[in-house]
């Protein structure tokens, strides 16, 4: 009877994590996605109006500002790499997902939950560096979503240079944080 518990319980902790996870991932995938957007449609607005005003024959104002806006969102894009970091959390928002699949389709077993604490042990590696900010949000919103209180957690951040530090107002330690 303890060991069916526990597997149970291992079972709920596994799933828990899963879903923080693929939410996470899936909301700074669309956050990058939305982003890199903007910065396209914005470059292309801004080529348009230097090419117009180029056009005209002497360059002007807004040939400048548009060549040096669609100069500064290229270098945001290189440097953020914002495509390929919203490629990255797709990926692990699928192996998050094609977890939470097997957990529901798979019989509970000690193997089965021996295989799903490897996997999520090797998913955890892949985001080490990510915003736990982001992170405390998605739980938050799992909480709300699982209909589990008591889970909700506040988030507070303090930028310095490239990096955030965030806590939380149970306690919880300040991990440094790198932009995604």
């Amino acid at each position: 009877m303890n060991e069916a518990v526990d597997l149970g319980r291992d079972r709920w902790n596994i799933r828990w994590a899963a879903e923080i996870s693929s939410r996470y991932h899936r909301r700074r995938a669309t956050w990058l996605n939305n982003v890199d957007f903007v910065l396209n449609i914005v470059q292309m607005v801004s080529a348009t109006a230097a090419f117009v005003e180029l056009s005209r024959g002497v360059p002007g104002r807004i040939a400048a500002v548009g060549t040096l806006t669609v100069a500064l969102c290229a270098l945001v894009q290189i440097v953020g790499r914002l495509g390929k970091a919203a490629i990255d959390h797709e990926l692990i928002m699928k192996g998050w997902c094609d977890l939470l699949t097997e957990i529901d389709t798979t019989k509970l077993d000690a193997k089965s939950v021996g295989e799903w604490m490897r996997r999520k042990g090797e998913l955890d590696k892949a985001h080490v560096g990510e915003l736990r900010a982001l992170a405390v949000a998605a739980e938050n919103e799992t909480a709300s979503a699982l209909g589990v209180s008591g889970r909700q957690r506040r988030i507070y951040l303090v930028q310095c240079n490239r990096c955030f530090q965030a806590t939380s107002n149970q306690g919880m330690r300040s991990p440094t944080l790198w932009m995604g």
